[in-house]
């Protein structure tokens, strides 16, 4: 389980515990998985950053980046994608391995 700001959620993610607003109405539940309009309704009710769900076993957790599977190639075609990519911030990094996973190797 990672937390992600909304601004920073991608389709196809999954919400790791039910989001609810101030007064602890649920606005989705978890397992969810979140759309473009998930976001937008999440920035509408103030909220600024959710548990999403990992693949990673924590118990399984290497020292090593997550990033490490990509080829240097695909990784900075990747990278290309991103303004001000960071490589020392987490959120892009988990960010950046998703879409790996998720997108054709040919882009």
């Amino acid at each position: 389980m990672a937390k992600i700001k909304v601004e920073h959620l991608l389709p196809g993610m999954v919400a790791a515990a039910d989001i609810k607003n101030l007064d602890g109405m649920l606005l989705l539940p978890a397992g969810c998985e979140l759309t473009d309009r998930h976001a937008q309704i999440l920035k509408t009710w103030g909220i600024a950053e959710i548990a999403i769900e990992s693949d990673e076993d924590p118990s399984e957790a290497s020292e090593s980046s997550p990033l490490a599977p990509i080829s240097p190639d695909r990784l900075t075609a990747l990278k290309q994608r991103f303004w001000q990519f960071d490589d020392q911030n987490p959120i892009h990094l988990e960010i950046l391995r998703l879409l790996a996973r998720r997108s054709p190797s040919d882009t």
